[in-house]
């Protein structure tokens, strides 16, 4: 009778892909796949702890840490949980992430993880909380390069896109084949390349040789054919070099070309860490553990990874 225990599986292929790469058997939503030898025992002392960011990283290394004995709490500085990992669930056939979300959150209030929302975290918060140890979580922030125009309105985040924060027209250029750039054209394109007259067309361009080069699940071919069924022109091997009102220039095969008529352009330029507030926690001389993408940007898989694995260490 205790379903809410029972870890989801969402999809994400990370087990299919460890395994084909040589590299073992992993899972996004059990750190401890593989490693069923670390045993998972009670701290010799209880601490306060102060996870700040409520991503899949802060939410795991919270959950676990209260579980062994430690009094969490989890500051998050938005008005909901889940960091990037609630992003990802919008996309097509990434629905299941959505239980992987709720997973850790049920797991970490189960656990007696005091959750505060709407929490911005400052030096003078942490000294007013006092804790032990503190978990920086807080994720990340999209990559946007100074020659990406902020002043022209037709130029948004893929964040934002997903989150439904702002519209799109009906011709849109993605900059950035990486995976959140593929995932983001597959939401926004026509579901079929039917020439309706509605629907909206989507361009894709990458620097790098190939799409989804990061990508090595099993997932990256059914998201390559559900592009190429919905008639999303992809253009790789090309570098942006300037970005124009309605459209871009850039330089492919030596040669240099102009694309123009976009209503929206798209950047999905990847993830820089958000970890400004660390050097500031640094002089409270407070031990601080960084993880998940405010350390390096990576995967889901990667942020439960870092949070069970700090976890056992507080």
């Amino acid at each position: 009778g205790r379903w809410e225990e029972i870890r989801p599986c969402i999809g994400c292929t990370e087990c299919f892909a460890g395994l084909t790469a040589g590299k073992g058997l992993h899972c996004t939503m059990n750190p401890f796949v593989g490693k069923e030898a670390v045993p998972i025992t009670k701290a010799d002392q209880s601490k306060r702890i102060l996870v700040i960011g409520g991503g899949p990283g802060g939410l795991e290394a919270a959950g676990l840490a209260a579980q062994r004995g430690h009094d969490v709490t989890l500051m998050e500085q938005s008005d909901r949980l889940g960091g990037t990992m609630y992003l990802a669930a919008f996309p097509p056939a990434k629905q299941d992430i959505a239980h992987g979300t709720k997973y850790l959150i049920e797991q970490a209030v189960k656990n007696g993880v005091k959750i505060e929302l709407k929490k911005k975290v400052t030096p003078e918060v942490v000294k007013e909380f006092a804790p032990d140890e503190i978990v920086l979580a807080a994720g990340g922030k999209p990559v946007w390069p100074k020659w990406l125009n902020n002043d022209e309105a037709n130029i948004v985040s893929c964040w934002d896109v997903l989150e439904g924060k702002c519209n799109t027209g009906k011709n849109i250029l993605v900059l950035g084949g990486s995976l959140a750039g593929c995932e983001t054209a597959d939401f926004l394109a026509h579901p079929f390349n039917d020439r309706c007259m509605y629907g909206k067309k989507v361009t894709l361009i990458e620097m790098m040789p190939e799409i989804l080069m990061e990508d090595r699940t099993p997932n990256r071919t059914l998201l390559v054919r559900r592009l190429q069924d919905k008639g999303v022109r992809i253009l790789t091997g090309a570098r942006v070099e300037e970005v124009l009102s309605d459209g871009v220039t850039y330089t492919q095969n030596g040669g240099s070309v102009s694309m123009h008529g976009f209503d929206t352009i798209v950047a999905a330029l990847g993830t820089r860490p958000e970890n400004s507030l660390c050097a500031e926690l640094e002089k409270l001389d407070i031990p601080v553990h960084v993880i998940g993408d405010a350390n390096q940007a990576g995967k889901i898989i990667d942020a439960t990874a870092e949070g069970a694995a700090v976890a056992l260490k507080l």
